[in-house]
């Protein structure tokens, strides 16, 4: 494990991040699956100097939307906007080259 994915780790033990929206939940303004318009805009990233609800991060950029889903089931499902290198890790298991 890395420092990366080590920062992610303490913060959702138990839980698997979901890049993207979750349409039809509140915490995505309830928007419909149906909707691919309504889907393209809501799924926009916007710029943040938030701290990313992943990794912890506190480098501004690009927070998109993400959800964190409890491996024991159940609905436990949080709304949380993750980084850019947080999406491809969590997408596609690529860890960023630097990172901080």
């Amino acid at each position: 494990m890395t420092e990366f994915t080590d920062a992610i780790d303490a913060r959702w033990n138990g839980y698997t991040i979901a890049p993207g929206l979750a349409p039809g939940m509140d915490c995505c303004g309830n928007i419909s699956a149906d909707d691919d318009h309504a889907l393209d805009c809501a799924n926009e990233p916007s710029f943040s100097w938030s701290v990313c609800d992943s990794c912890g991060s506190s480098l501004g950029g690009d927070r998109h939307a993400a959800h964190a889903i409890s491996r024991e089931g159940g609905l436990d499902i949080t709304h949380i906007e993750i980084c850019v290198d947080c999406v491809v890790w969590h997408a596609n298991g690529e860890e960023p080259e630097q990172w901080g």
